[in-house]
Order: structure tokens, then sequence, then C-alpha cells
């Protein structure tokens, strides 16, 4: 019963894809191909991102405006009709949502004290499982409760909206975590303290 379910979760995921308008029917390689294009693309992005955020100091913009991309680039993958629309889309949202990895992994420890940067990371790292479970299961139960995948999809985009809103606007370093590396916080530090 659960592999039924399982085959039919990655089928109807294969007819959502491009990637059948794109190879015809082709071979195992073709489509193998067209699946890492986007992954490839993100791999560029990503150190890319993570250079020009070294270079400018702006890691929140670096992180917030990269998932705003992927919101975007998720959404109109959806309403768009073409193969290859859909696939330039796939391959944006893509590097806009792995763009911001390796700055992520350095947000904990600019932000925390140093006793407990191993367990914040853990329990993001363990969210992040709990997440890569939940989300493809959650779009496929919405699409077939709607009849419509773009449901699932706006859920994601949602919870991207929700990252980056919280990168951009929710996180600052405690007075602790400052006074420890012999920094001043900022007014505006200190006004959301309060």
């Amino acid at each position: 019963m659960l592999a039924d379910h399982d085959r039919s979760q990655r089928q109807r995921l294969y007819r959502c894809s491009p990637r059948p308008e794109l190879t015809h029917g082709g071979s195992s390689t073709e489509v193998g191909l067209l699946t890492a294009i986007p992954f490839a693309l993100a791999l560029v992005v990503m150190v890319g991102n993570a250079a020009w955020s070294d270079r400018t100091r702006r890691w929140r913009a670096a992180v917030a405006g990269s998932l705003v991309v992927g919101v975007v680039a998720l959404l109109l993958g959806q309403v768009v009709d073409g193969g290859f629309l859909r696939m330039v889309l796939l391959c944006v949202t893509a590097a806009a949502v792995y763009a911001p990895y390796g700055l992520f992994w350095a947000v904990p420890g600019e932000l925390l004290r140093f006793e407990v940067v191993a367990v914040a990371m853990g329990l993001v790292n363990a969210l992040g499982d709990l997440g890569g479970f939940a989300g493809p299961y959650l779009v496929g139960w919405l699409t077939d409760v709607t009849g419509t995948r773009l449901t699932g999809f706006v859920v994601l985009a949602g919870f991207l909206v929700v990252a980056a809103g919280l990168v951009a606007f929710g996180l600052r370093p405690t007075a602790a975590v400052l006074s420890e590396r012999g920094t001043q916080p900022s007014a505006a530090t200190r006004f959301a303290q309060r």
C-alpha cells in the first residue's frame, strides 16, 4: 500500500516537472542530465552569492534576496506553459533556494553564544530533515485535496517568505554575544531587545 502511494507520488511529481515535455520520451540519460542542470547552476550561484556576501558584508541581503527570488520563480513556474520556460524557472528556483546555504550555516555563530551554537545547528538540521519529508508530502496532500498543484506550491512559497522575513527583520545578535566579542550593540539591536 505504501509502495503504491510512493509510486503515485513520484509519478505525480514527474508529470509536474518540465522534463517529460523536454525529453519527449527520451532515455534515462537525457532525463538525468536535465535533472542535473538546476543543481549545477545552483552550485555556481551558491558560491557566487557567498563570495558577494563576504565582499560586501551584506549577508542579510544575500540570504533574504535569494529567498525572495526563489518565491517569485517558484510561483511563476506553476502558472506558465511550455517546458523550456518551466525548466528555466526551475533552474532559477533551485539556484535561489540553494544560494543562501553557505551563509545560512554561518548565521548561528554570528547570533548565538559559543556554548549554544552546536545545539542550535543540530536543531536547525533536524528541522530541515523534517521539512524534507513534510514538504513533498504536504504538496502531494494539498494537490489531492484541492485538485491543483498550485496550492501546495503557494504554501511552500509562504514558508520561503517567512524565512526571508526572519532573516531580514528578525535575527539580531543579543547583547551578551556582542559584549563577548567586545562590540557595542547598535541602536536598532538595543531597541529590538526592549
